[in-house]
């Protein structure tokens, strides 16, 4: 017997049940059909408890406007690849950028103008980023690159 687990018209499982020498009475038959449903509502609030968790993980390490990591992400993550850098004795670069009169620009133009070119500036540097390397929004219009082989 072949079981599909379906959650919101979505199949998120298959149970599959044998007997080697007879077939399944009707008993058999509503155990393993409540079992199946019990069992796919455990795994689908399992599932929808890790999206929820991942969704929460993203809000708390990601700047909103940039989606790049915020500050208390970049500066952990600075401080997991220096301690990996002292210990292996691999050098380690790291690159504090600014944009130079940002303010002015941001003050005359608007904020929302200022915002696309926050967020095309950090569209640009993730592009060029190593997936070893880890970029974050430092602050304001700073942006913070850890560089690590």
């Amino acid at each position: 017997m072949c079981l599909p687990f379906i959650r919101a018209e979505r199949c998120i499982g298959l149970l599959s049940a044998a007997v080697r020498r007879q077939t399944f009475n009707e008993l058999d038959n509503k155990f393993i059909h409540l079992f199946g449903a019990t069992f796919a509502d455990r795994i689908s609030d399992l599932l929808l408890r890790q999206q929820a968790t991942e969704i929460l993980i993203h809000k708390a390490i990601r700047d909103p406007l940039t989606g790049l990591l915020n500050r208390g992400a970049i500066i952990n993550r600075l401080e997991s690849q220096l301690a990996l850098s002292r210990r292996d004795g691999q050098p380690l670069s790291i690159i504090l950028l600014d944009i130079d009169f940002f303010k002015v620009d941001n003050d005359s133009y608007g904020h929302l103008p200022g915002d696309e070119v926050l967020r095309e500036i950090a569209h640009r540097l993730s592009a060029e980023t190593c997936c070893s390397d880890s970029l974050g929004r430092f602050g304001g219009e700073r942006f913070l690159l850890v560089l690590y082989p």
